[in-house]
């Protein structure tokens, strides 16, 4: 559960750069 929770955060951080790229 921990791990995946690492992962969803690590993701958002990824999808957030992605955007501002995109912006």
């Amino acid at each position: 559960m921990l791990v995946l929770k690492g992962f969803v955060k690590t993701f958002f951080m990824v999808v957030s750069k992605k955007n501002r790229f995109d912006n």
